[in-house]
């Protein structure tokens, strides 16, 4: 019994510490929770990026962010604007977040030009123009389109876990094949809607 616990121990031990992003294991993230959990969410596209430093409160060293501009194409849940700004930090491996006194959290990452549906948390209190993406980064999905024209949304994750629990009834026949379906890419218009239905309805 005592060497079971000891795997069980060391096997959560090496995926916390292997974790690129600095985060503890995640769970797959139910969609109603994201929007709850979310401040913004918007279909944006990334315009721009630069580097700065950010003055930590605590230790008042400086330490290296990078400031993305997005600019907001349509806006699902708060108040996105016609742009807006996040801030992250400019790290890249758990040995530099400890250098600079960081706490345990991920750094979201962005290119230029990249598009997707961003689903934003509360801007941070404690350090200015941070936000993260909920559900340790499954509230990101990417932006697919194809040579039909067809487009569809995907997450990290495949969008494992997205529509557990999520009640049917009152959806249109397309939102309940897509929420009744298989993990994988999913209708950008059925998604976007069923975001809106649900930001309306809490």
């Amino acid at each position: 019994m005592k060497q079971a616990t000891l795997k069980i121990f060391v096997l959560v031990f090496t995926l916390l510490i292997g974790s690129p992003n600095f985060a503890t294991v995640i769970l797959p993230a139910q969609l109603e929770d994201m929007v709850e959990n979310s401040d913004i969410i918007a279909d944006a596209a990334c315009t721009a990026k630069r580097g700065s430093m950010l003055v930590h409160p605590v230790t008042k060293q400086e330490v290296p962010i990078v400031i993305y501009t997005f600019l907001t194409r349509e806006c699902l849940k708060g108040s996105c604007g016609s742009s807006f700004e996040v801030s992250q930090w400019d790290v890249h491996s758990r040995s530099e977040a400890m250098q600079y006194h960081l706490p345990p959290i991920e750094s979201n990452r962005f290119e230029v030009r990249q598009e997707g549906i961003f689903f934003f948390g509360p801007p941070s209190t404690k350090y200015e123009g941070f936000r993260w993406i909920v559900g340790g980064g499954q509230g990101n999905f990417k932006i697919l389109r194809d040579a039909e024209g067809n487009v569809k949304v995907v997450n990290p994750y495949g969008n494992k876990g997205l529509f557990k629990g999520l009640p049917t009834k009152s959806l249109s026949k397309s939102q309940r094949n897509m929420v009744e379906g298989a993990s994988g890419p999913i209708s950008y218009d059925d998604f976007t809607s069923l975001i809106k239905n649900i930001v309306v309805n809490r």
